[in-house]
């Protein structure tokens, strides 16, 4: 998208990188790998987690770890001959990832760092000789394919051209045209030729992620290419990557069902597959014609490998394993390891709900090894492309707390119109991919986990009655598997074809919420001397970048599910009972300086991070609240380290904007980026500040805040029916009579200071690299910025010279990059002839001269005149003719208009008869309408793409809305609804002094979008994709007129 040179060889002026602590030593040895390369049968390298690179010069008798400087996770590397090799990798923050590049000229002697944000997180990199080379990635706003290429040997790289991709995996070359053959998430796989990414035929893979490809290159002929993907399938090319077909692997359908093949590699007419589980590698001496099991002696997942000739070859996978053949894999040894099995795995239906801070405790104090497994992902047809490495960035998280090795399933989506369904219910939406055993298949690959990772204790999610309806299911999978991992007559395939043992764990535990019925019970505010740091601070760099800061927890407690183990009723901690030696096939070395004075001064800061902590959870103006918090924050945080106060500080910052003390936290990320600006969280302090000062939706808020409020607006009654304001009970309908006050404030002065500020930060997030620099959401914001301060001439330049330096994005296709289609629209807004296609669909919201009955029936004379917008399928069933049926049975359209007071928004919805829900009687601010059929409405005032408002509704006719997720806004807002036996409709009246200072002029337009959600149905929506975390890049235009 962002066609832009990129000179590694200058490094910008500030690292994102975990801050350094006197903590526990990085436990490399267990570090998971994930890339193998040699050179000739003697030297080799293997990269991994925590930034490790294992060297040997002996074929692998001898390994010895290379220091690199970094902890990212690297997961390609290559080496162009003996000396010069490069090795690329990614860091995790809570915002996406960053790319990181090694180069050596010395085999490795020394790793030197190339570049710094520069690109999004990378995963392969192949050299066609000394001078041409590739590397790929994460799709990003930046850089849509994730791809580069180089022509000098790595001085500079040129981002590749080619719509939005989420994640690029794997790559080779083939020959003779020497494409690039990639393979990526969720199902890509295409080639780059000429400095373009082209998708390639093949049939849908149902949300697989392909992990690895290979090419059999032979002089002067096309290449024959493999491509290792989930759900035990591996696809083939006779023709250099352009049209793929499926393998036959000869293997029972039960075992394929089990395995996730993460890594291909080919030498002549010999290919061989591996991946999830390990203890087994598939191999084909005939071009995949015929294949045969050969057996290895770990069941850990295997993430790489490499091969020299049709003997030699490696294997490298997680706890820091690599395995050799000198026999085409006739035998495989063991070359080195770190561990042979877990003695913790967190079983989960989301990694995000892994207790990292118990991960720390037990992982990185005490030497444990905990795996990490989530049965449930992301859904491909409707979340942000970014989701795409969910799993990656919860292994990276569980690294930094201390943990081995994370993983996430592929094969069940949580997709936005199943979020709150019962378990049942769930089950059923998954049932249509998997023939109806949508039940017997999560148990397998729950069992899978268990038998894979052959852990002492399992921990499982919340065991409470009101939990989450993914979590319980989640928590009686784990149950069940918990039990049925022992059966050898279980899901015996696993043992039979796969060679995996039945495994009898110890202790099964689930999170818990009342302490009185716990038998654990963990303070993870305590500090620890092995740690020296509580757990909680501890794993609050991985916290945040897995799940946000609100996971941040000081206490957890578990309830013991089931056991094998005598006595474990009485067990005060979780690994109590397990007898695992330090240093043993489960368990690392852990060794403990201790140093007391350092151990107190950081004991003091832990504390005085507590008091500050003490003071944001007090609601009493008495004895805490904001404004002690405020009088006492820059006193507390000089007396911490500087990273405990930089933390600190965004801790508040994020608390505060979350609670909706935007003024508040304003001040504290203005503490942090001017105190600790070299902080990795000086960034998302930048970040938020940039937006909080682009957007109007904000100003308005703070406006609001001030001043005075909006009197009561009246209808007199006119006979039938109801209105509802947005909570009460009902009223008699009728006309409006408007007796209100305006806001008397609008002061132009405070508007220009309030987006100047945008503007000055502009040049201080530039200084964070390209990754920042270049990102499309940050480019809107400065051009919003540019508007309201008056500069038009300057905005219309700035987006101008986007697409002057960005020829392929002024005649992309509307759809294939979203972040693409926001800039286009605010060029085709200014100079319809720059774009040849409209980038995004516009509806006109036409002034009306009279106003609504609020009845809920859509019927007056406003409501026909207006433009109707029909909403389409955004997520639908895997087959054609269901999602066609799903549209018809449940059509949704939405009107809008406005006049000088009021903004005016319909719906109207079917559904089924029998579908009908009975309306509630009195409404409450910010209902709970997950599970319920409802319509999300997301208006953007100032296309900044970032900040929104959002109205919902739903068949009860509940309502909810909040502004840039803060559900503490609360506009004053009017809304009927009707509830019939075929569909429902609603009318809402917002005044427009809740959204903006100004009325909207004739040619004003504002981004907006409508979505429905309807529980196990489907998802749709009028403009682009939509899911249950607001898309606000897939906004359409809603231009006001008012002309006749």
């Amino acid at each position: 998208m962002i066609r832009v040179r990129l000179l590694l060889a200058v490094a910008s002026a500030l690292v994102i990188a975990a801050p350094a602590l006197a903590q526990p030593a990085v436990a490399f040895d267990d570090a998971g790998l994930h890339a193998v390369h040699f050179v000739d049968a003697s030297e080799g390298w293997a990269c991994g987690d925590d930034g490790a690179i294992w060297h040997t010069m002996d074929g692998g008798n001898k390994w010895e770890r290379q220091k690199t400087g970094t902890r990212a996770s690297l997961r390609g590397i290559h080496f162009v001959n003996l000396s010069t090799g490069w090795a690329v990798g990614r860091l995790d923050t809570p915002i996406g990832s960053i790319g990181v590049m090694l180069k050596t000229t010395d085999s490795g002697n020394k790793w030197a760092e190339v570049g710094t944000n520069v690109m999004p997180g990378l995963h392969a990199v192949r050299f066609l000789d000394e001078k041409n080379g590739f590397a790929c990635g994460d799709g990003s706003d930046a850089f849509p394919t994730g791809m580069f290429t180089t022509n000098d040997a790595g001085i500079s790289w040129e981002p590749v051209k080619g719509s939005r991709l989420p994640s690029a995996r794997g790559a080779d070359v083939a020959m003779p045209a020497k494409d690039i053959v990639v393979a990526g998430a969720w199902g890509k796989l295409g080639a780059v030729n000429g400095g373009t990414y082209r998708e390639a035929e093949l049939d849908p893979l149902g949300g697989r992620n392909i992990h690895s490809v290979a090419c059999v290159t032979e002089a002067g002929k096309v290449s024959t290419a493999f491509a290792a993907c989930d759900g035990g399938a591996v696809l083939t090319s006779t023709d250099g990557g352009r049209k793929w077909g499926f393998v036959n692997l000869g293997l029972p359908a039960a075992a394929l069902a089990s395995c996730d093949f993460r890594c291909v590699a080919t030498f002549g007419t010999h290919v061989w597959v591996a991946g999830r589980p390990g203890g087994f590698v598939l191999h084909s001496a005939d071009l995949g014609k015929t294949w045969d099991v050969q057996k290895t002696e770990l069941s850990v997942p295997v993430n790489g490998m490499h091969f020299v000739s049709e003997k030699e070859g490696w294997l490298v996978g997680d706890l820091g394993c690599i395995i050799g053949t000198v026999d085409g894999g006739k035998s495989w040894k063991v070359q080195r390891a770190g561990g042979q099995r877990a003695a913790a795995l967190f079983l989960h239906s989301s990694g995000k709900n892994t207790p990292l801070d118990v991960v720390a405790g037990i992982g990185a104090a005490d030497g444990y090894l905990c795996a990490s497994t989530s049965l449930m992902n992301a859904d491909p047809a409707t979340a942000d492309p970014k989701r795409a490495s969910d799993g990656l960035r919860a292994r990276a998280a569980m690294r930094l707390a201390g943990g081995s090795a994370a993983e996430s399933a592929w094969a069940f989506p949580l997709s936005a119109h199943a979020t709150g369904l019962p378990p049942r219910e769930l089950l059923a939406t998954w049932d249509r991919a998997h023939n109806g055993k949508a039940n017997e298949q999560l148990l397998r690959h729950a069992v899978l986990a268990i038998r894979t990772w052959q852990p002492d204790v399992i921990v499982c999610d919340l065991y409470a009655t009101d939990t989450n309806p993914a979590d319980a299911l989640a928590l009686n999978v784990a149950k069940e598997a918990f039990k049925q991992a022992a059966d050898a007559n279980c899901f015996p395939e696993q043992i039979t074809a796969l060679g995996l043992k039945p495994w009898e764990a110890k202790k099964l535990y689930a999170l818990a919420l009342d302490p009185k019925t716990a038998a654990v019970k963990l303070d993870q505010g305590a500090f620890s001397s092995r740690l020296n740091d509580s757990p909680k601070d501890f794993a609050e760099t991985a916290t945040r970048v897995l799940a946000g800061d609100g996971a941040v927890v000081d206490r957890r407690c578990f309830v013991l599910v089931a056991h094998r183990l005598q006595g474990a009723e009485g067990h005060a901690n979780l690994m109590d009972g397990v007898a695992l030696a330090p240093g043993g096939t489960a368990r690392r070395n852990v060794s403990v300086t201790y140093d007391p004075a350092t151990a107190a001064e950081k004991q003091k800061a832990v504390q005085s991070r507590r008091n500050i902590e003490l003071l944001a959870n007090i609601n009493d103006s008495d004895f805490g609240g904001v404004d002690k918090l405020m009088g006492s924050l820059n006193t507390e945080l000089k007396k911490m380290p500087d990273d405990v106060a930089a933390r600190t500080a965004f801790a508040v910052g994020t608390r505060l904007a979350r609670e909706g003390k935007w003024i508040e936290a304003r001040e504290v990320f203005g503490v942090l980026t001017i105190n600790y600006p070299g902080h990795p969280l000086a960034v998302e302090g930048f970040r938020w500040l940039t937006r909080y000062h682009a957007s109007t939706e904000a100003r308005r808020r703070t406006e609001i805040q001030q001043k005075m409020l909006l009197k009561t607006v009246t209808f007199e009654a006119k006979g039938g029916g109801n209105i509802k304001p947005a909570s009460g009970t009902a009223t008699t309908v009728g006309g409006a009579n408007v007796e209100e006050d305006h806001y008397k404030f609008y002061s132009p002065n405070m508007i220009l200071k309030w987006h100047q500020t945008c503007l000055d930060l502009e040049p201080k997030l530039d200084a964070f690299g390209p990754v920042y620099s270049r990102d499309p959401a940050s480019w809107l914001c400065f051009l919003a910025a540019r508007k309201q301060v008056g500069r038009h001439t300057d905005a219309d330049t700035f987006i101008s010279d986007y697409f002057k330096h960005t020829p392929a994005a002024v005649t992309g296709a509307p759809g294939l990059d979203l972040w693409r289609d926001c800039l286009a629209a605010e060029l085709w807004l200014v100079n319809p002839t720059a774009i040849a296609t409209p980038p995004k669909a516009l509806v006109q919201c036409r002034l009306s001269e009279t106003r609504p009955i609020l009845d809920g029936k859509l019927d007056d004379d406003c409501w026909k005149a207006a433009k109707v917008m029909k909403l389409n399928a955004a997520a639908t069933p895997d087959k054609p003719e269901e999602a066609k049926a799903f549209g018809e049975r449940y059509r949704t359209e939405s009107v809008f208009t406005y006049d000088d007071r009021y903004l005016y928004i319909g719906v109207k919805c079917s559904h089924p008869v029998g579908k009908k829900v009975e309306p509630v009687t009195k409404r409450t601010r910010d209902a709970d309408l997950n599970g319920h059929d409802r319509v999300d409405i997301l208006l953007d005032m100032d296309r900044d793409y970032q900040t929104y408002y959002r109205f919902q509704i739903d068949h009860r006719g509940c309502l909810a809305e909040d502004c840039w997720g803060d559900k503490t806004w609360n506009p004053k807002y009017h809304a009927a609804f009707q509830a019939t036996d075929d569909g429902w409709t609603a009318e809402l009246a917002i005044p427009l002094a809740e959204l903006t200072g100004e009325k909207p002029s004739h040619g004003k337009t504002w981004a907006m979008n409508v979505s429905r959600f309807v529980p196990g149905a489907g998802v749709q929506s009028w403009s682009g994709p939509t899911d249950n975390d607001p898309r606000p890049e897939g906004m359409g235009l809603l231009q006001f007129r008012s002309d006749k």
